[in-house]
Order: structure tokens, then C-alpha cells, then sequence
């Protein structure tokens, strides 16, 4: 299931809750199943009031950031992780309430900076009270970072092939100028020598003497 799907079928789960409201025990029964999928799911889902505050993370998102759940509540998304770009992406979903996503976003844990770059999928989805009122927002995340990493060392040892052919190319048109010069050179001189010895011929000179008179 991709991060899109996943997402719209657990807004449409919400959103049944909020028309079944009347039954409790149906309720009940219904945020427990959404509980569950919330706390076992691969994908990181985090909850944030609409000032930004973290209310709830998964499981799988506290191991990829390293810290235990209940180390974030409370606290502030931007206060943890600094980012100026992506904080401007998420209060323009809280003013608009227009979803956002966004992939294989390179990210830098500023806790963890000997992890290096990662890279992410991610989603971000207003939740609206009955008066259309965003009052916060589900974060979804999903780490690409082994698959974004082998992308760019195909595209690597994609390059490298394109260079090695280029040199390749370069290396026989240089080998094959340097014959063609070799055998102009080889064909001129035996043209040369075969016009002398015609010369020679025609002046009736014996072939023996006029060498040796060359050689001499």
C-alpha cells in the first residue's frame, strides 16, 4: 500500500467515525480498530495540534527519530527538528487546510547528524472540527532512503559506463587516425619507390646498378 493510499483509507476511517458518532459501542470498537492500525503500521503517522505541537507519534516513527513515544509529546515539531522550509509547508496547511505530499525529501536529524542524509515520503493531511476549523494535522512518513540511495548509485555507475564509452569512442577514432597516417605514409612510400624504379626502367639503367648506384 503506498503512503497516498494508506492515508486517504484512514481519513475515510475517520470520517465514518465522525457519521457514526451515535453509536457508542460501534465507536468504541472503531477507534480501537484505528488505534491499533495507528500503533502497528510501517508507515510513521504523527499527530500535531495546529500550533504545530506533537499530541501523538506511532511506534514507527519514534524508532526512526530513536526516542521512545512519550518522549515528544507536548513538545514542538519545529523546536526538535529545525527546518524553515518545511515549518513554512506545514502552517500553510493548517491556514489552507489543503494537503500536502512531497517525495524522497532529503532530511538531516540534527540529533543524529552521524546518521547522514535521509530521504522521505511524506504527507501531510489537515483534520477539521464540524466547523471546518483545522485543529490539526496527521504527518505521514515513509523512509526511502535505501532505495533513493541505490537510485542515485545506479545513476552513478550509469555515468561512469557513459564515460568509459566515451573514452573508448575517443581511444579508436585516436587509433584509427594514427593507422590511417601510418598506412598513407607506407602507401606513399612504396608509390615513391615503385616511380623510380619505372624511372629507372624507362632510362634503361640495369636495376642491380641503379641500386647500388643509390646505395652509394
Amino acid at each position: 500500500v503506498t503512503l497516498s493510499v494508506f492515508l486517504a483509507l484512514l481519513i475515510f476511517s475517520l470520517r465514518e467515525l465522525k457519521a457514526h458518532a451515535g453509536a457508542e459501542q460501534a465507536l468504541r470498537r472503531n477507534f480501537e480498530l484505528l488505534d491499533r492500525v495507528f500503533e502497528t503500521t510501517h508507515f510513521c503517522l504523527v499527530y500535531l495540534d495546529r500550533d504545530l505541537n506533537f499530541v501523538r507519534v506511532n511506534r514507527a516513527y519514534a524508532d526512526a527519530c530513536g526516542h521512545p513515544p512519550e518522549h515528544f509529546r507536548g513538545k514542538n515539531h519545529f523546536a526538535l527538528y529545525p527546518h524553515a522550509e518545511n515549518e513554512a509547508i506545514f502552517r500553510r496547511a493548517v491556514a489552507t487546510g489543503e494537503p500536502f505530499t512531497i517525495y524522497a525529501k532529503p532530511f538531516e536529524f540534527p540529533d543524529h547528524p552521524e546518521w547522514g542524509v535521509s530521504y522521505w515520503d511524506w504527507s501531510l493531511l489537515s483534520l477539521k472540527n464540524n466547523e471546518g476549523r483545522v485543529e490539526g494535522l496527521l504527518f505521514a512518513l515513509l523512509d526511502v532512503t535505501a532505495s533513493k540511495k541505490a537510485e542515485n548509485t545506479l545513476r552513478e555507475n550509469t555515468q561512469h559506463i557513459r564515460d568509459l564509452l566515451r573514452r573508448l569512442v575517443s581511444a579508436q577514432e585516436t587509433e584509427r587516425r594514427r593507422v590511417a597516417a601510418d598506412l598513407h605514409d607506407l602507401i606513399a612510400q612504396n608509390i615513391g619507390a615503385v616511380g623510380i624504379e619505372i624511372e629507372r626502367l624507362r632510362g634503361g639503367l640495369p636495376v642491380g646498378k641503379g641500386v647500388e648506384n643509390d646505395r652509394s
